[in-house]
């Protein structure tokens, strides 16, 4: 069975924590292929975490993580907004180099943005990790926010990559709250008051069982 690599960073925006499971072990040998749970946090600050020092914020689960895994102490975010720091991590490329530089809100009308058509999703050449380690052999899920996309329809998680998409579309936010009915596109809602995040975590307990019951490693991304 595939092993699993853990580690916490962080960032000044945001940055992924790759999270152990009851069902994996830690840490793997140089010809073992990992499985791989990546978690990305919208604006977490790098002292959100108590293991970074924080003395308000008890985050008890992380902090065993950075114990036995790796912490990172100097991390930065590709950009400070929210979708080139996506479409980085993503591709790993520099804004600068993909284009995708800002999440492409062109301009302001009667205290409303306006989205240019120009680019505002990933472009559908750009080779993602998940489509990187689809080709190496591993089963790919993505649960969350995608917001690489200007629509429900197109240049989603599974046209570039991921096996699974779970609550992936252009929408930055539930429509109407955390709390169900979410409104998704590509997320059932599910009984009236269920938060979203537990609902998200029971999605991917389920993709990851999945996954697990193959012979061949995993890759899930959480937003």
């Amino acid at each position: 069975m595939p092993r699993l690599y853990h580690l916490v960073g962080w960032s000044t925006f945001l940055w992924g924590v790759f999270l152990s499971a009851p069902f994996v072990q830690s840490y793997a040998s140089a010809d073992e292929q990992p499985n791989i749970l990546f978690i990305l946090v919208d604006d977490m600050g790098w002292r959100d975490l108590s293991c970074y020092g924080n003395k308000v914020f008890e985050t008890p689960n992380l902090d065993k993580l950075a114990r036995q895994g790796m912490r990172f102490t100097n991390a930065y975010a590709a950009c400070p907004i929210c979708g080139p720091s996506r479409a980085a991590i993503m591709t790993g490329k520099f804004p600068s180099t993909s284009g995708y530089v800002d999440n492409y809100v062109s301009e302001t009308k009667g205290g409303i943005l306006q989205r240019t058509q120009e680019r505002s999703h990933l472009e559908l050449e750009a080779v993602t990790i998940a489509e990187s380690l689809k080709a190496g052999g591993y089963q790919t899920g993505f649960l969350g926010k995608w917001h690489l996309t200007n629509n429900d329809e197109t240049h989603l998680p599974t046209d570039q990559g991921f096996d699974v998409n779970i609550a992936g579309g252009w929408k930055g936010h539930p429509r109407d709250g955390f709390f169900s009915p979410y409104k998704l596109a590509h997320l059932e809602d599910g009984p009236k008051g269920e938060y979203l995040t537990d609902r998200i975590t029971t999605e991917a307990i389920g993709v990851l069982e999945q996954f697990s019951k193959n012979d061949t490693p995993w890759f899930v991304y959480m937003s």
